[in-house]
């Protein structure tokens, strides 16, 4: 699975740089994973679709591949915003059949 990263406003007023996956023919930022040592494995908590946003690449240099051109709320970003209440954003809690061999990192 290729993993890239995207710089991510939030309402905030911070920056945070943020995994970024393909699934299901879009891009998704990955806030957070969630992840099982034993069976070496890790999967996203929470995804947030992010190619139906304003968005662009990153410049040349940077160790980001996107920039997001609006601000997250930071409780959507963090979960605290449930998927139903975040609006203007295609949030999913959990996604089924995304796992990710720990350690990966980057572009594979």
């Amino acid at each position: 699975m290729k993993i890239v990263k995207t710089l991510v406003g939030t309402d905030d007023g911070k920056i945070d740089s943020c995994d970024t996956i393909e699934h299901e023919g879009g891009l998704w930022l990955v806030p957070v994973w969630l992840e099982a040592p034993t069976q070496g494995w890790r999967k996203p908590g929470r995804i947030i679709r992010m190619d139906n946003l304003p968005h662009q690449n990153a410049p040349a240099g940077f160790q980001q591949q996107y920039v997001l051109n609006v601000p997250i709320p930071r409780a959507v970003l963090d979960g605290r915003t449930p998927p139903e209440q975040a609006h203007g954003f295609v949030v999913i809690d959990a996604p089924p059949n995304i796992e990710v061999p720990l350690g990966t990192r980057g572009i594979h």
